[in-house]
């Protein structure tokens, strides 16, 4: 698999007991490569299975028919090719929870956000670690961007603010309000602190300088 022993190392502190489950781990791996392989990203694999090992160490102690389980059920939201292995890639975890539980995420999302089912598709497909979300976390961030007016079709541009930190979004809105930024996009509430920061300051100057005029 060409794992480094620090990722060995960081799996095993993670999950001791992985330790006596090599068999199980390398059943695993040959399935998920099979899939990698039928949907046209076999290159890709050795890379990101590393990535997924290192992420999500307690997937690979499934039985092999649950994740292959799981694999079909995200088949049958229609997810095929490059974009099915984008979806498990970035979101390991969607190979071992509850295909009810994303069946809820999915259709919750979906209502309060008024999309068709090629948008929560496209969604899903750009940030699929949503799965994996809360109802109440959910629920909680959409109330919070409906309660200042931003509209859905602003809040499905950046799928990225369902796994930030509301409160620190919370307080970049409050000071974004204050300079009379618009919101056409909410990238920059899940930017790093640093990048925040600068934009920020740009912003300030340049609505400083226009009360000024």
């Amino acid at each position: 698999m060409g794992l480094t022993p620090k990722h060995i190392t960081r799996i095993i502190q993670r999950y001791p007991s992985n330790i006596t489950r090599v068999r199980q781990i390398q059943n695993n791996v040959t399935y998920l490569k099979e899939v990698f392989i039928a949907h046209g990203c076999e290159e890709e694999f050795p890379q990101r299975i590393k990535h997924m090992l290192v992420q999500d160490p307690f997937l690979f102690r499934q039985p092999v028919p649950v994740v292959e389980e799981k694999v079909e059920f995200l088949k049958g939201l229609g997810f095929t090719g490059p974009d099915l292995i984008r979806v498990i890639y970035n979101c390991p975890n969607a190979l071992r929870i509850s295909s009810d539980h994303m069946l809820i995420t999915i259709g919750y999302v979906k209502d309060r956000l008024q999309l068709s089912g090629e948008e929560i598709k496209d969604f899903i497909r750009f940030y699929p670690q949503i799965l994996y979300c809360s109802i109440e976390k959910l629920q909680n961030i959409i109330d919070f961007f409906y309660s200042q007016n931003i509209p859905a079709k602003i809040i499905m541009r950046t799928p990225a603010v369902f796994v930030r930190n509301l409160s620190l979004m919370k307080q970049r809105c409050i000071e974004l309000k204050k300079i009379d930024f618009e919101f056409k996009s909410l990238n920059v509430l899940v930017v790093p602190p640093a990048e925040y920061e600068d934009r920020f300051e740009r912003l300030r100057t340049a609505y400083k300088e226009k009360q000024m005029s």
